[in-house]
Order: structure tokens, then C-alpha cells, then sequence
């Protein structure tokens, strides 16, 4: 695997004054600025963060997406970045301030829940005023945390889908050598979908900038804004994870539209997206599907980019790998080597990072997924696993979306359930699921009980928690049992 071992900080101020008057960022609907405009900000974000020693924490609170990115540049190159989501709640942060052992919040509201947060910790405080770059110190740090020799980049939490969220380190190296499957250059034009909080929505943004390329973003998740920017401009990339590109297959579908100009690619990363919506996205939108596997302890693992993989795979794997009872396993300069506070020691062996997901090569070379180890269900000593059941049933035609999940029974037992989003004016019965799995599954697997609801419950990772699954939709879904 190439590495990267420049800064993108020096490869942008190297290169920015030859193109000073090209849309560097810009929001759809929204502002824009050209590389002139984003070398200014820069340059005075660079010179509030000299006073601060190596390594200070800083947790990035800001709203607007375009000052979001702004500050992360040159944070995870000059200190060290903490990922946050804007709008959670005041214990949240409070967990937030302590595991990450963050110095200082840089916040653009006196009113946002985290103050409250910061007031009763021992962290600093700076509100951030976006009309003309202003730090105003609200509140000085009086935290003591034992620094990192090693310059650390940013500071990440798991989603918690499968298991306690956990909380680490990616140092300045790593950082570098991330996510490089992707070649962008000075005709990038790139879309990113996914919240400003995600680790990356930044880095894949950043190298965009780097490369003098341009960066389209959104304030908020508009559909209709998305289409008809697509109708005027072509793109390079537009990226997404699966629960959006699942929002935006269906208002394609609802509206019939088809985009006319051909566009690049569209790069999915996170948990699979079922083939039915991939295919009638890459149909409908006019580009070519990306299907990339990764976790945020490792960065990108495997990639569809520019290789000729078969439907089903996340394509070739380009960091060190191997599959270890039917786990796979990776290591490499983009892998962590530990979780903060001494945690989940048990994903660690010997050099190696136990990924938790079960999959195999295939003889072409390309990595076909399972399932997880932890969400896989046990059926009467049976092992079922939830994504092959989706993968078919996502072909099913009334089916708009498909979750399958444990249902522990009155005798304590799992049996398979799946959830469903339907298609407008559609019904279905389990029966109707049944027949679809019938001579395509073992009889073990198929499913005896059946929710329907009006739309998924995604989390803030744009993920489902299969084992919670179950609770969080009890009181509302239409259930049919066997």
C-alpha cells in the first residue's frame, strides 16, 4: 500500500495560490468559498492553536459544515481533534469530556448543552464567532492529562453497535496513511453526504482539499437539493453511508427520476447496502458503485474501486490480512494498537486487529462478508447469520428495507425475525417472506416472526443495533409471529 508521508496541511499552502479563485468549498443552497478565501481562514486558525503546547484536545462543536471542516484541518494536523456529534444530549458530552480527556470545547454557541457540560468539569472553553474567524476564551482549562509523545491526530468513538462503545487514539501517521484508495486530483468535484462529526466525512475531505480539488456539502439532508445539483453539475464522487443512500434510492424511485449527464462514482462505506439498491442507484444516478469495507479502529480495508469484484464482495483487501476461524483480521500503519483506559484488550493478538466480522476470500481474491461474530443468531444451536438473510430478501420487490434480528421467545430461545420498509402501497405477510426464503435458505433460517414499520431506526452511525433491535421497535411495528 502507497503511504502517504506529506502533510496535506504543506501540500495545500504549496499549491492553494494557483488556484485562488476555484471553489474550494461549497454547501448546497448555501455559501462557498474559493482557496484564497479558505488559505485566509486557515492561517488565522493556525495562529490561534501556536500558543497551545502538542496534543491539546480540543472537542469541535460547530453547526455550520463548511466551518466544521475548516477547523478540523487544521487541527488534526496541528493538535489534536476530538469527533463529536453536535446535537447530543449533556451527559453524552460529559462521558465525552472524561474518556476522551479533552482540554478545551471550541463551540459556536453559549447556549449549546455541552456548556453545561463544560461548566462542571475542569475543561477549557472557547466560543468560536464565524464572522471573521474570532476565538473568544470563555473559560481557561485546569485539566491535567498526561500528554502522548506521539503526535495524535484525533480522538474517536465506536458506534457501540455490537458492543460497549470504546474510545481511542489515531496518531498523526495513521492519520496520513489513511483511506488513499481513491485518486483525487485538481478536477475532483466531490459530494459528501454523511455528518460532519464522522471521522471520514474530514479525512476523505481534507485529501479533496489537499489536491485542490472541491468539496460540496450539506447543511442538512435534502434530497431534492442533492438532485437538482446533480441536474446542473456532474460530480467526481459522491459519498454516503447506506442509510442515506437507502433515503435517497427511494425518493429516486418515488419521483422517477434519472439523472442524464454521466457522473463518477458513488462511495458507500459502512455496513452493506443490499445489490437491489445499489444497482438502481448507480441506474438512476448515472455512476459507478464503490462498495468499501472499514472500520473506524482501521480505515478503509477492502474496496470495489477499480477492480472488477463480483456483487456480494467489498472487493480486493489492500492492508496486511488474514482470516482466523473465519474472522478477519488486519494490521498495518492505519490499524490502532489499542483502545483508550486499557479496554477490549481482547481485539488485540499479536500485532494483529480481530475486526469481529466473519467473512472468506473468494478464487478471484476478493473479500465476501458473513455477518459480525456478535450479531450472528443462535438458533437452536443453529447459527444464522442476519446478513445473508437480508441479502435475498432485499431482492424481494415489495421490500423497500430489511433489518433481521434475534426475538428471544417466551422459552428464552432466539428465533430470526426481520423487519421491513415497504414500497408505497404495498402490504406483506410472513407468510409471503417465508415462501420468497423458501429452497433459497436451510429451513432453520427462515424467519418466524415479521415487523413491518414505516421507517428504520438508524442511530447517529447510521446503523442498527440488531441486539437492541427488538426493544427499541416493540411499540409501534405491526408484528406477525408463527
Amino acid at each position: 500500500m502507497k503511504i502517504n508521508n506529506q502533510s496535506f496541511l504543506k501540500q495545500f499552502k504549496d499549491n492553494y495560490h494557483y488556484y485562488i479563485d476555484k471553489n474550494a468549498i461549497s454547501i448546497i443552497n448555501g455559501q462557498s468559498i474559493n482557496y484564497r478565501e479558505l488559505y485566509e481562514r486557515i492561517e488565522i486558525v493556525e495562529k490561534f492553536l501556536k500558543p497551545f503546547d502538542q496534543n491539546t484536545r480540543f472537542l469541535l462543536c460547530v453547526a455550520n459544515p463548511l466551518d466544521y471542516l475548516i477547523l478540523s484541518f487544521v487541527l488534526v494536523e496541528r493538535q489534536t481533534l476530538i469527533f463529536e456529534d453536535y446535537d447530543f444530549f449533556e451527559e453524552k458530552y460529559k462521558s465525552t469530556l472524561i474518556n476522551a480527556e479533552v482540554d478545551f470545547v471550541l463551540c459556536d454557541s453559549l447556549t449549546h448543552p455541552i456548556v453545561r457540560a463544560v461548566n462542571e468539569s475542569n475543561v477549557g472553553f472557547y466560543l468560536f464567532h464565524a464572522n471573521g474567524y474570532h476565538f473568544e476564551k470563555i473559560k481557561d482549562c485546569t485539566c491535567k492529562y498526561q500528554k502522548s509523545e506521539t503526535q495524535i491526530s484525533y480522538v474517536i468513538q465506536t458506534s457501540g453497535t455490537t458492543s460497549k462503545p470504546k474510545i481511542f487514539e489515531v496518531n498523526y501517521r495513521a492519520y496520513l496513511a489513511r483511506d488513499q484508495f481513491v485518486d483525487f486530483n485538481d478536477q475532483t468535484r466531490y459530494i459528501q453526504l454523511a455528518k460532519m462529526s464522522r471521522v471520514l466525512t474530514i479525512t476523505s475531505s481534507i485529501r479533496v482539499i489537499a489536491n485542490m480539488g472541491e468539496v460540496i456539502l450539506l447543511n442538512y439532508f435534502n434530497p431534492s437539493a442533492i438532485i437538482h445539483y446533480l441536474k446542473l453539475k456532474s460530480v467526481t464522487y459522491i459519498s454516503g453511508p447506506p442509510a442515506v443512500w437507502t433515503y435517497l434510492n427511494d425518493y429516486l424511485n418515488r419521483e422517477d427520476i434519472f439523472i442524464e449527464q454521466q457522473n463518477g462514482y458513488l462511495l458507500t462505506i459502512g455496513s452493506a447496502i443490499n445489490d437491489a439498491i445499489l444497482t438502481n442507484l448507480s441506474k438512476r444516478l448515472n455512476a459507478e458503485v464503490v462498495n468499501s469495507y472499514g472500520l473506524t479502529e482501521t480505515g478503509i480495508i477492502s474496496t470495489t474501486y477499480q477492480c472488477k469484484a463480483i456483487k456480494g464482495s467489498v472487493g480486493k483487501v489492500y492492508l496486511p490480512y488474514k482470516i482466523e476461524d473465519g474472522e478477519v483480521c488486519v494490521s498495518g500503519p492505519t490499524v490502532i494498537g489499542e483502545y483508550m483506559h486499557h479496554e477490549s484488550i481482547e481485539n488485540f493478538n499479536d500485532g494483529w486487529f480481530l475486526t469481529g466480522d466473519l467473512g472468506y476470500i473468494d478464487e478471484n481474491g476478493y473479500l465476501i462478508l458473513i455477518g459480525r461474530k456478535k450479531e450472528m443468531i443462535n438458533r437452536g444451536g443453529e447459527k444464522v447469520s442476519p446478513f445473508e438473510i437480508e441479502a435475498i430478501l432485499s431482492h424481494f420487490s415489495k421490500i423497500n428495507e430489511v433489518v433481521v434480528f434475534p426475538y428471544t421467545n417466551k422459552n428464552g430461545f432466539d428465533e430470526v425475525a426481520c423487519a421491513v420498509t415497504l414500497k408505497e402501497n404495498e402490504t406483506m405477510s410472513l407468510n409471503e417472506v417465508r415462501s420468497f426464503l423458501h429452497n433459497k435458505v436451510a429451513t432453520f433460517k427462515l424467519p418466524t416472526v415479521l415487523a413491518v414499520l414505516e421507517e428504520m431506526p438508524y442511530h447517529t452511525s447510521y446503523k442498527v443495533k440488531r441486539n437492541q433491535f427488538y426493544e427499541e421497535i416493540k411499540a409501534y411495528a405491526r408484528f406477525e409471529f408463527i
